[in-house]
C-alpha cells in the first residue's frame, strides 16, 4: 500500500493543477496580475476578462484554456503548451511567446504589439485582424495558419515556414521576407511592394491573384491563380537547407 502512495500523490497534484517538481504554492495562485504558474498544469480554465498583465505561464499547459478580452501584457509563454486556447480580442502587448507551440489557436482581434513569436509552432492557428505591429516571428512555422487582415507591419518572417498560410487584405508593410518558406502562400489581396527580402523564387510558389501587388522588378506567375487541387490529396516534400538539412512535407 506505501508503495501506491507516491502515485495517488502526483495523481492529485495533477487534478490541483500542480505538475510534479512545481512548487505548489505557484500553481494554487488565484488569477491576476504578476502571478507565477510556470509549469503547472492549467488546461481548459476560463478566464476571460481577466488582468494577468505580466504573469509567468512559461512551459505551462494550457490547453482549451480561453483568455477572450483578457489583459496578457508582458506575460510570459515561453514554451508553452497552447493547444485550441483562445486569445480572441486579447491585449497580448510584448508578450512572448518564444518556442510556444500548439495548433488551432485563436489570436484573432488581439494586439501583439510589440510581442515575439520567435521559434512558436502555432500550426492552424488564426491571427485574422490581430495588430502583429514589429512582432518578431522568425523561424516560426505557422503552416495553414490565417493572418487576414491582420496588421503585420514591421514584422520578421524570416526563416519562417507560412507554407499555406493565408495573408489575404493583411498589412505587410516593411515585413521581413529574407529567406521565408513560402509553399502555396496565399497572397490575394496583399501589398507586398513593400516588404523586404522577397525573390522570385518564394513568388513562384505562392498563390496570389490579380489583386496581389508585387515591388519591383518580381513579376506574376504565370500560374496564379493557383488552382484548387481536386481528387485524392498528394504528399509533397521539400527538402530545405540552412544551417542543417531537413524536409517539410504537405
Amino acid at each position: 500500500m506505501d508503495q501506491l502512495k507516491p502515485k495517488f500523490l502526483i495523481l492529485l497534484l495533477g487534478l490541483s493543477g500542480f505538475m510534479p517538481g512545481t512548487a505548489m504554492a505557484a500553481c494554487s495562485q488565484f488569477p491576476g496580475p504578476n502571478i507565477n504558474w510556470k509549469d503547472c498544469y492549467k488546461e481548459r480554465l476560463i478566464l476571460k476578462d481577466t488582468n494577468l498583465s505580466g504573469s509567468s505561464f512559461k512551459s505551462t499547459r494550457l490547453s482549451g484554456t480561453s483568455f477572450i478580452n483578457a489583459n496578457l501584457t508582458g506575460a510570459n509563454f515561453e514554451n508553452a503548451e497552447v493547444f485550441r486556447v483562445s486569445f480572441k480580442n486579447a491585449n497580448l502587448t510584448n508578450a512572448n511567446f518564444k518556442f510556444a507551440f500548439g495548433t488551432l489557436v485563436n489570436f484573432s482581434n488581439a494586439n501583439l504589439t510589440g510581442a515575439t513569436l520567435y521559434k512558436s509552432e502555432l500550426l492552424r492557428s488564426t491571427f485574422s485582424r490581430a495588430n502583429l505591429r514589429g512582432v518578431n516571428m522568425s523561424k516560426g512555422d505557422f503552416l495553414r495558419t490565417v493572418f487576414d487582415k491582420a496588421n503585420l507591419s514591421d514584422v520578421n518572417l524570416s526563416k519562417s515556414n507560412i507554407s499555406r498560410a493565408s495573408f489575404m487584405g493583411a498589412n505587410l508593410k516593411n515585413a521581413d521576407f529574407t529567406r521565408t518558406f513560402m509553399f502555396k502562400t496565399k497572397l490575394a489581396a496583399a501589398d507586398l511592394r513593400f516588404v523586404t527580402g522577397l525573390n522570385q523564387e518564394q513568388v513562384n510558389m505562392a498563390c496570389g491573384d490579380q489583386t496581389t501587388l508585387l515591388p519591383a522588378p518580381l513579376e506574376r506567375p504565370s500560374h496564379w491563380p493557383c488552382k484548387e487541387s481536386r481528387g485524392p490529396r498528394l504528399r509533397t516534400c521539400y527538402k530545405i537547407v540552412d544551417s542543417s538539412c531537413f524536409s517539410l512535407c504537405f
